[in-house]
């Protein structure tokens, strides 16, 4: 039986005008809290590569990259710069309903990371 792989991505980008902080974008990726930086405008791209191994079960390895920027910050100033990476795993539950469940570990910066575990993927 072959290894199923699967490329998926997402980009996604957020603006505010004349926002209070509390209306400001944040870093959307694994292995940030949200709302722990903050800044007017966002945008990130996050890739995944989903692979089935064997049976129920898959292994997911992504990657992510997020920019706040506005007030004065600059988009590409590597200190407004936030990437992720992570490897997980994944197991079918119900393959006739494709009920999915998915298990990521995921590394920010500055000691940012996380655990997550959720039904379904992370998009």
């Amino acid at each position: 039986m072959a290894t199923v792989m699967c490329l998926a991505y997402r980009a996604e980008g957020r603006w505010t005008s004349d926002a209070s902080p509390g209306g400001y974008s944040s870093v959307y990726l694994r292995g940030y809290t949200r709302g722990q930086y903050l800044a007017p405008h966002s945008t990130m791209i996050e890739i995944e590569e989903r692979l089935h191994l064997k049976g129920r079960f898959g292994l997911n390895v992504f990657a992510g990259l997020a920019s706040l920027y506005g007030d004065g910050l600059n988009a590409f100033d590597s200190d407004n710069l936030y990437p992720s990476i992570g490897v997980g795993g994944q197991i079918m539950l119900k393959e006739a309903e494709q009920i999915t469940m998915t298990f990521d570990f995921a590394f920010g910066e500055s000691g940012n990371n996380g655990f997550y575990m959720r039904f379904g993927q992370a998009f």
